[in-house]
């Protein structure tokens, strides 16, 4: 029994001592548990973890964690650690777990690094490898070094294919525009064409409404003064009087601002109206144009100064020219005028675009103002005039394009005694098409001027009487009529074309007309040979 005892207990702890190397082979679970031939530090030896054979005095240090070489020193703080075993720490400057390739740090651990790399944009955690692609205007989310075109934005209008941009070649085609009628373009995307799509806007598809109702539709006009507007740079016709100062309801030259109040959308056309005066007595053509479909803007601004016959009517040189790109433009070119760019006519309907933008956020107003900020976006404004306000879009239609223009009993730019009938610029090219223009006039006014100009702006002809046929007028851009109000006291023949009180409400429908056909967005049809 005394000898079995012996043989069990083998070699104890105090044993170790006289066996270092564990030769006995009943003493081995003892001295060295995990057989990695170092004797348990706590049995005298030095192997500081006697369960891991792969942790002894002279085992090698790796990174782990671990103190492999049992000489109290772990990973990257034992200068015996095996460098085959880090790996490259990254900086991530998005916190996404991973950093870009370059300037890694090779270690265990690294403190304010990060084990992975391949991140193609530290500055975006939404790319690094492994990542989701997404429509997000990213075209590389995963890092895969492939990119995914339908996330480009080639035409630049904010949409990218994958978001649902059915074009991306035209900016004026995405989700976010307009459907309107341009030969089976769906401009929303939404897989409807023109008038199929409910949310077409109807005034580009050749909608003009009955002209029964311009008169006491819902039509808005509101009043502003370019002189409160602008106070700095608009001096001319500003009131010095401090009892009588001027407010957007009183002033010698004010803005009317006309627009139907019963309409999701509006033609893309601004239209401009030029009175030959103050405007006060101007405001049933102004209404016929909102009536239209038009942001319609009646101008306040100085038109007066060479007036019929004087003082350019013998002069062969510039003399008409120069004072109508002053009133228009404000150029110091006429010595018969004295106005600054903020008195012109489009200096203050510039003013006018950016207050109606601020003052009226998306009704796109400032759409109307050049990206230069000095002047306006001709090619989607049509301008229309009466009388000395007519005339001078004779020189603005002769200097840019407008989409369409329209004269009221003018232009009438005329010379006497000199050899020629107009101002010269009518002799030489308009930057606006004839096929662009429209005009009518009073067969029992002086009309003679009116016509040679229509002649040399090769507006279409001949001119048609109105009461005599009707809208579309045999195609004419001439109209000539007899209409007048009822009552003609204090009324002239010129007066019964666009002055309120003496103007006939039959005019709605030949004007209408022209208003429509100035503002067509299938312009092509009147003017096959502009592009």
């Amino acid at each position: 029994m005394v000898a079995l005892w012996i043989a069990l207990i083998g070699c104890g702890a105090g044993d170790c001592a006289t066996d270092p190397d564990c030769e006995d082979p009943t003493c081995a679970a003892t001295c060295d548990a995990d057989g990695d031939g170092a004797i348990a530090a706590a049995l005298g030896g030095d192997d500081c973890d006697d369960h891991d054979s792969q942790i002894s005095p002279g085992a090698t240090e790796i990174c782990s964690g671990l103190d492999e070489d049992c000489d109290g020193l772990i990973d990257d703080l034992d200068p015996d650690l095996d460098l085959t075993t880090t790996r490259p720490f990254y900086l991530d400057g998005d916190g996404d777990g991973f950093g870009p390739d370059e300037d890694p740090i090779l270690g265990c651990s690294v403190a304010g690094r990060v084990p992975n790399g391949g991140d193609c944009d530290d500055t975006n955690p939404a790319v690094a490898p492994g990542a989701t692609d997404v429509c997000d205007s990213i075209a590389d989310n995963d890092c895969d070094g492939v990119a995914d075109p339908s996330e480009f934005d080639d035409d630049g209008d904010g949409l990218a294919d994958c978001a649902g941009d059915c074009d991306d070649a035209r900016p004026d085609v995405s989700p976010a525009a307009t459907e309107i009628c341009n030969d089976g373009v769906d401009d929303d995307c939404d897989g409807l064409l023109e008038l199929d799509d409910p949310s077409a806007n109807p005034w580009t598809c050749g909608f003009c409404p009955p002209a029964v109702g311009w008169m006491n539709g819902p039509i808005d006009v509101e009043t502003f003064n370019p002189c409160v507007l602008d106070p700095t740079n608009t001096t001319w016709g500003c009131s010095t009087d401090p009892k009588n100062p001027d407010t957007n309801e009183f002033g010698t030259r004010l803005h009317r601002v006309a627009v139907r109040s019963d309409l999701e959308h509006y033609r893309p056309q601004l239209l401009l109206w030029f009175p030959p005066g103050p405007g006060e007595f101007n405001v049933k053509v102004l209404k016929m144009a909102a009536w239209a479909g038009y942001r319609s803007i009646l101008i306040g601004y100085p038109n007066e100064g060479l007036a019929w016959g004087e003082p350019c009517a013998r002069d062969l040189g510039d003399c008409y020219s120069n004072g109508r790109q002053e009133i228009l433009w404000g150029d110091d070119l006429s010595p018969y005028l004295s106005l600054a760019p903020g008195d012109s006519a489009i200096g203050r309907v510039l003013v006018l675009l950016q207050t109606l933008d601020l003052e009226r956020p998306g009704e796109g107003w400032g759409d109307y103002v050049a990206p230069t900020g000095d002047d306006l976006v001709w090619e989607n404004t049509v301008v229309m005039g009466w009388s000395e306000g007519g005339t001078n879009l004779g020189w603005l239609t002769h200097e840019v394009e407008p989409y369409g223009a329209i004269f009221l009993s003018s232009p009438e730019d005329v010379l006497f005694d000199v050899g020629q009938d107009l101002a010269s610029f009518y002799y030489t090219p308009f930057a606006t098409p004839g096929c662009a223009m429209w005009g009518a006039y009073h067969a029992q006014e002086p009309n003679d001027a009116f016509k040679l100009s229509f002649d040399e702006m090769d507006v279409a002809g001949p001119a048609l009487l109105l009461e005599n046929s009707a809208p579309p007028y045999g195609g004419s851009h001439r109209l000539l009529t007899y209409l007048t109000a009822d009552d003609m006291s204090g009324c002239t023949f010129h007066k019964a074309i666009a002055y309120d009180p003496c103007m006939s409400s039959d005019l709605g429908e030949p004007y209408i007309h022209m208003l429509c056909s100035a503002g067509d967005n299938d312009r092509e049809i009147a003017c096959p040979w502009v592009p």
